[in-house]
């Protein structure tokens, strides 16, 4: 690992977050470049073994990791069924719930919003300034006083890769084995697997595709 274990953090997160007998195990890993800020909510693992989720932990030549740093602020939950790792500058505020399951993987640098519910399969890469988003911070009403924008909860299926600086918003359904394009924007859900989706708003440009990391 590239950065350096925090074994303050590490200790911190873990004991804080975690039942004992879990936490001895030590599965959270915390880079020294992590500010946690809000550590309030709780953590549920499928598995656990040393370092099977990690913050802060990677390499992406084109960001300086001394200047990049990562948040994780937690008063929700977060549920692991496998393996995790958060890139160096991942930013992370869950009052919701983010569940998240095996062999995940944010490179680095993107963002998580998390009020309502996100959910997210399993062998999914991030690249790196993605934003997730499932709410849109400040409330609308109507005249009536009703409110209009309320979160809703984002779902990505299995063998799914976010390509760089693209949206994720609120609502949308992602299937399994699909490919989003650099900087799009998928505010519909995209029922169609194994396909290519990029643009502003994201649209099908290719099916029966495959990828791999």
């Amino acid at each position: 690992m590239i950065l350096k274990i925090s074994l303050f953090k590490t200790l911190y997160a873990n004991f804080k977050l975690l039942p004992f007998k879990s936490a001895i195990r030590f599965p959270l890993l915390i880079s020294r470049n992590v500010l946690l800020h809000d550590l309030t909510g709780s953590v549920q693992l499928g598995k656990c073994s040393f370092g099977i989720v990690r913050f802060g932990f990677g390499n992406v030549d084109i960001f300086d990791q001394k200047i990049e740093r990562s948040i994780l602020s937690l008063s929700g939950d977060m549920i692991f069924e496998g393996r995790a790792n958060f890139g160096h500058g991942s930013r992370l505020s869950v009052s919701g719930c983010f569940k998240v399951g095996d062999n995940f993987i944010t490179t680095a640098s993107s963002t998580y919003i998390v009020k309502n519910k996100v959910i997210i399969g399993s062998d999914v890469l991030i690249s790196w300034g993605v934003t997730i988003l499932d709410n849109d911070f400040h409330k609308i009403y109507n005249t009536e006083g009703i409110l209009i924008n309320k979160s809703k909860q984002i779902s990505i299926g299995d063998h799914v890769w976010i390509g760089a600086n693209s949206s994720i918003l609120k609502g949308v359904f992602i299937s399994n084995g699909s490919v989003i394009g650099t900087g799009s924007i998928v505010s519909k859900s995209l029922y169609h697997e194994d396909c290519i989706y990029a643009g502003s708003p994201a649209k099908l440009l290719k099916k029966n595709i495959q990828w791999k990391n």
